[in-house]
């Protein structure tokens, strides 16, 4: 074996024979030559070991000189001990790494051998012994700190104490893990980046070897769920109380809820879906309402619940729901009749969540993998001043947690466990006191409402402007929204008003159906003067228009029938209100209303109109820049068949005549009449005619316009 020694080693080598040399004596120059020892085992391939253990190898060397014995010696940078007679060599590592080794044999006659090795210390990898897998995810809520651990054994505890240190992190703001216990937190803010899925990825090491852990935080966000609040409600009349959700994100997809009332006071007359989940919002497909049977809850449990509960999906076919709760929307709306006794004046009566179970309150996820219980819950007390008090943990009103007995966070075995993440508010209903009660329609504040001296009190407002409300300018105001659809001064609260006068049929308030239904109000010069037209889907009960003129003398002329007007000219502001005392109204379609003699030009400022039970009508107002006596619409369908209709209109009242021609010009029909000024509708039958192209001409006095028309059959 050829050795590459190392300097220092034939420095060793020689410095020691010539010490046995001297200690033994120069031999005769006649004595036989000596034969060096040599090793029979020296290692040929690497010793291993791990860091813990101790290397043990015994090495034999022979000398084939009679009675020569071998003496054992460590080489330089030679770590542990040898026996120098038997030749047993001992070491411990404390580290890992390739290590070069020399023993020495050494005979008496001072020759030596030579035995280099290598020894290859390793170590056993740590691994993970605590570290969340796919099955169990980090599910937490927003808006706290998180916390957890992460554990790992090395078993041969060497070379190093372990070290734990984060690889990677894909959630925002800071990740803390503490490298030498493995436990780990991240503060959440309540901000949309921190909500959603992150990996964590956590490394073990040994000073050597590692390993990893990666899982998954799902945060979650908080609710707020809360009933509305009516803490002016006027005594016999229908209150409305929505439930509402807060959020910025689509998460939820199914809700059951369970209400608290007192029927003493409240009369639930019924319940529908928020328009925001409805068949116009988010199209969810289930809604249901019930009274809740609290027959096996004993005596402590109120008689007056009511369940609501809805899925946004509900059959797993088309068509899917658009969307699934978002921001800030109106799950549902409950109706209560509040009751008249006197007994209830400026009452408050709270309407709540109540729990029986662990089923109530609760919201699934979109995924059905997530079902959000109570975290916090409030209650609103509005006997004086309204405030929010906190009951969490109170029996049947407390949330989840005042359910004695019962653990709603355990999950199943093979299922997630529900997450505390829903803030509940209470809202409820108190009644008007009489210190500050409003009473609808009394616009002179006498307590008597739509009485008279109501009416003619409102006719005085539309001609001359708030300043005959001389009492008490706000609550006269207030006092007038006698229809109660939270507009005031309008024309619908005078006809309602005048309808209750009369003791006409009128619709309860909540059932009034606002801007369903629209009137066109048109304005055009005549040689009489400025002429005001209407066209409506509806009758029209009452009309008020706020005008600007530039003349002072306005002479208005009412043209419709049965109904009545009012009219007053201040700086140059004309005010008209048309109304009846005796429940008329002006009809649908096309009507003209009045007659501005010696107005030239006018500019509306502003305009309502309601129909005759006091609904509020979409209503707008368009000038017809008409400079002949006719003007043309036109016909529709076109083509056509078998019938068309021609539109055209008269800027005064007017004989027509409406003539049809076929392509050779050959007249093949003839219709005339008479109306007032305004849209005329006239239909043409064709049925009697072949298929082609016609052409008509329409007269009025000394105009004249034409069109053309295809009938198809």
């Amino acid at each position: 074996m050829n050795y590459d020694l190392h300097p220092r080693t034939v420095l060793a080598v020689f410095l020691l024979s010539v010490t046995i040399v001297f200690l033994l004596g120069s031999p005769a120059l006649s004595a036989p030559l000596n034969t060096p020892p040599h090793f029979t085992n020296c290692p040929q391939e690497w010793l291993t070991t791990s860091c813990t253990n101790m290397v043990v190898y015994d090495f034999d060397a022979e000398d084939i000189d009679p009675g020569d014995d071998v003496t054992y010696y460590l080489g330089p940078e030679t770590g542990g001990a040898i026996n120098s007679i038997t030749g047993v060599w001992e070491w411990g590592a404390n580290d890992v790494g390739v290590y070069h080794f020399t023993i020495i044999a050494v005979d008496k006659s001072a020759d030596s051998a030579f035995c280099e090795f290598i020894v290859a210390v390793g170590t056993e990898a740590p691994y993970f012994t605590g570290c969340p897998d796919d099955t169990n995810v980090t599910t937490v809520v927003i808006g706290g700190l998180i916390e957890g651990s992460v554990t790992a054994i090395d078993p041969d505890e060497c070379p190093k104490p372990l070290h734990y240190s984060l690889v990677d992190f894909t959630g925002p703001g800071m990740f803390y893990l503490d490298s030498i216990s493995g436990e780990w937190s991240w503060l959440t803010h309540t901000s949309d980046d921190f909500i959603g899925e992150f990996i964590v990825s956590i490394a073990v090491d040994d000073g050597a070897e590692s390993d990893l852990c990666s899982f998954t935080i799902n945060v979650l966000p908080t609710f707020d769920i809360w009933i509305g609040a009516e803490l002016l409600q006027p005594q016999g009349k229908i209150a409305e109380l929505p439930i509402y959700f807060s959020d910025e994100t689509d998460y939820i997809a199914g809700f059951d809820f369970l209400v608290e009332y007192d029927r003493k006071m409240l009369t639930f007359i019924e319940a529908e879906m928020g328009s925001d989940l409805g068949p116009d919002g988010c199209a969810w497909e289930y809604f249901t309402y019930r009274y809740e049977n609290t027959g096996g809850c004993g005596g402590s449990c109120p008689n007056d619940l009511l369940r609501f509960v809805a899925l946004a999906e509900y059959d797993l076919s088309p068509p899917y729901p658009s969307c699934y709760a978002g921001d800030a929307i109106e799950l549902l709306k409950m109706r209560f009749l509040v009751t008249g006794n006197a007994d209830f004046q400026c009452k408050f009566s709270p309407v709540r969540f109540y729990w029986l179970d662990c089923g109530d309150n609760t919201v699934s996820s979109v995924s059905g993998d997530t079902l959000w219980l109570s975290s916090k819950v409030y209650y609103l007390d509005a006997y004086l001043t309204p405030v929010y008090l906190p009951v969490t943990g109170r029996h049947g009103i407390g949330g989840h947690t005042g359910i004695e007995g019962v653990d709603c966070l355990a999950g199943g075995s093979s299922s997630n466990a529900p997450v505390e993440g829903i803030i509940f508010r209470g809202g409820g209903i108190k009644t008007e006191c009489l210190s500050n009660m409003i009473i609808y329609g009394d616009l002179n504040l006498n307590r008597t409402p739509n009485e008279v001296a109501d009416v003619i009190l409102f006719l005085a407002y539309f001609t001359y402007g708030t300043g005959v409300f001389t009492i008490d300018l706000p609550a006269q105001i207030e006092a007038s929204d006698v229809n109660r659809d939270g507009r005031v001064l309008t024309s619908g609260d005078l006809v309602y008003m005048i309808n209750i006068l009369q003791g006409l049929p009128v619709i309860e308030p909540v059932k009034l159906a606002h801007f369903d239904q629209g009137v066109t109000i048109y304005s055009h010069s005549t040689v009489d003067g400025m002429v005001i037209n209407s066209s409506s889907e509806s009758e029209i009960g009452a009309i008020y228009m706020r005008c600007q003129i530039d003349e002072s003398a306005p002479d208005p002329v009412l043209l419709s029938d049965d109904m009545q007007m009012k009219w007053n000219v201040s700086d140059g502001e004309l005010r008209i209100v048309i109304y009846s005392m005796s429940g008329n109204a002006i009809h649908q379609g096309d009507n003209d209303i009045i007659l501005l003699k010696n107005v030239s030009h006018l500019e509306i400022k502003d305009i309502s109109a309601s129909d005759r039970y006091g609904s509020i009508l979409n209503t707008r107002h368009e000038s017809n820049p008409m400079r002949s006596g006719l003007a043309l619409v036109g016909n529709v369908p076109n083509p056509f068949n078998p019938s068309t209709e021609f539109r055209f209109y008269l800027q005064w009242s007017s004989g027509w005549m409406i003539e049809i021609f076929n392509i050779t010009g050959q007249k093949v029909d003839e219709i005339d009449g008479y109306d007032r000024a305004g849209l005329v509708s006239v239909i043409w039958n064709a049925g009697n005619h072949p298929s082609g192209v016609y052409l008509y001409r329409i007269t009025a006095g000394d105009d004249a316009v034409t069109g053309k028309m295809i009938l198809m059959k």
